[in-house]
C-alpha cells in the first residue's frame, strides 16, 4: 500500500509566548501510551496553567520487551494519578466527570472514546495524531510513513470523534524525514516540536484564530497494526524497500532473517541498514552472526 502526503492544509498563529489559558490554571485529562506518551507528560509538567487530574494509559507487555517507557510507572514517580484500565468503563467516565476537565488530550491510546466521553469536556477531547490526516488514519503510522519511503510526514491536532482518526481538523505541521530516520528518532522529533505546537493550537482555537475544518473522507487512508512476522526480510526487495522496513520496524518488531549456520537454521536480527552511495545498501547484523556489518549480497547466501 502506497500513501502520499498533501501540503498543509491549514496554518497557525504563534503564541508560544502567552499563556495556555487568560483566567487561571486549567484541569485537564490525558489519555496516552509508550514513550510519546511519557514525553508529552513531562511537557505539560511544566506549563503552569494546566494541571493533570488523571492519566488513563492502557499498556501492553511489548512496550517493556521494547525498551518502551510505561506511562503508568513515569506518571507514579511523578506524583500524578494514572490508570491502565483495560477498557473504557461507566465509572470511569463518571470520574472524569467529576474532575470537570476544560480538555481531554489524547496521544498514542489505543482505545476509541465513547460518545459519552467525547461531551465531557469544555471544550472537547484534542487528539495529537502523527500525519497529515486524513492520511494515515490509524495505528503506528509513523512506521508505514517510513516504509513506504515518504520524504516528508506531519503532525495534526484534532477535534476527537466516534471514528478513527476522523475528528473535524484545527492545524496541521509538516516534519521532514531524514534518511536515516528511524521510527524511534522520529517520534522523538515529533513528540519535541508537537508539543509545542499543541499548545500553540489551543491557545489559536480558544482565541478563535482558527476554526475546526472538516476531513476530506475521500482522501483517507487507513494503516493497520504491524505483524512480528512481516520484519523478515524478502530479500527479492529493493535495497531501497529493505531499508525502508528496517528503519520502520526499529525498535518493534524489528526485522530478521534465517541463515543456514553448521546446517541448522539460524535467525540473525538486522539492527541496521544504511544505503551508501551509488545504492549499496549496508547491512549491521546482530552479534550472532560474527560480523560487525556487511553488504545485502552476504546474508542470504551465507553458510
Amino acid at each position: 500500500m502506497r500513501f502520499k502526503i498533501v501540503p498543509f492544509l491549514l496554518m497557525i498563529a504563534c503564541f508560544s509566548c502567552l499563556s495556555f489559558m487568560q483566567d487561571g490554571k486549567k484541569k485537564i485529562v490525558f489519555f496516552g501510551c509508550q514513550q510519546i506518551g511519557v514525553d508529552f507528560i513531562d511537557f505539560l509538567l511544566t506549563r503552569e496553567d494546566i494541571e493533570i487530574s488523571l492519566i488513563v494509559t492502557y499498556e501492553l507487555p511489548m512496550d517493556k520487551t521494547y525498551g518502551y517507557k510505561s506511562v503508568l510507572e513515569e506518571a507514579t514517580k511523578r506524583g500524578l494519578k494514572v490508570i491502565n484500565p483495560n477498557r473504557i468503563t461507566e465509572s470511569l467516565i463518571q470520574e472524569i466527570k467529576e474532575i470537570n476537565a476544560y480538555v481531554i488530550f489524547s496521544i498514542y491510546y489505543r482505545k476509541i472514546f465513547h460518545r459519552e466521553l467525547l461531551k465531557i469536556p469544555e471544550i472537547g477531547c484534542i487528539n495529537i495524531h502523527p500525519s497529515l490526516l486524513p492520511e494515515y488514519r490509524g495505528p503506528v503510522p509513523t512506521a508505514w510513513a517510513l516504509m513506504n519511503g515518504e520524504k516528508f510526514f506531519g503532525i495534526t491536532i484534532h477535534h476527537m470523534d466516534e471514528g478513527m482518526d476522523t475528528g473535524p481538523l484545527l492545524s496541521q505541521k509538516t516534519i521532514e524525514i531524514f534518511p536515516n530516520d528511524t521510527y524511534t528518532t522520529l517520534s522523538e522529533r515529533i513528540t519535541k516540536i508537537g508539543s509545542i505546537f499543541l499548545i500553540e493550537t489551543l491557545q489559536a482555537y480558544v482565541s478563535r484564530v482558527i476554526k475546526p475544518i472538516e476531513q476530506d473522507n475521500d482522501k483517507a487512508t487507513v494503516t493497520t497494526l504491524l505483524d512480528r512476522k512481516d520484519g523478515e526480510i524478502d530479500w527479492k526487495m529493493t535495497d531501497e524497500e529493505i531499508d525502508h522496513l528496517v528503519r520502520a520496524y526499529t525498535p518493534w518488531p524489528g526485522c530478521y532473517t534465517i541463515i543456514q549456520h553448521g546446517g541448522k537454521p539460524l535467525r540473525v536480527k538486522i539492527l541496521k541498514a544504511k544505503l551508501q552511495e551509488k545504492g549499496f545498501l549496508q547491512i549491521v547484523p546482530s552479534s550472532e552472526f560474527g560480523m560487525s556489518s556487511c553488504s545485502r549480497a552476504v546474508l542470504p547466501s551465507w553458510e
